[in-house]
């Protein structure tokens, strides 16, 4: 087995080993369940093919304090770095959305 191949394994059992302790550490506390608050921003596509904008509510999504997703929710320290988020209606191209998704609408 080649040092590469002996690096690439380690560094594979590592995550395995590091997402089950995250898994066992979440269990052992009772389920660490936190919120967080995040504000949504619609993106509408309008028949002229322009995109309207309009602010949403805020919404309070339940979330895990945890490093990885675990027992499907976010993470709460991804979710307190992403309060912002994009819901499309309508069909904006997927470049447009991936830019919609990067910005930071306050």
């Amino acid at each position: 087995m080649g040092k590469l191949q002996r690096i690439a394994l380690f560094a594979i059992v590592g995550l395995i080993l590091l997402f089950a302790g995250d898994y066992v550490s979440l269990r052992l506390r009772g389920q660490a369940l936190g919120s967080v608050d995040v504000q949504i921003m619609w993106a509408i596509k309008q028949k002229d093919n322009r995109i309207d904008y309009e602010l949403g509510d805020t919404e309070t999504r339940p979330c895990v304090h945890s490093l990885f997703p675990q027992m499907g929710y976010t993470p709460c320290w991804y979710l307190s770095r992403h309060k912002n988020q994009t819901i499309t209606v309508g069909g904006i191209p997927k470049r447009l959305d991936t830019l919609l998704a990067r910005a930071d609408f306050q």
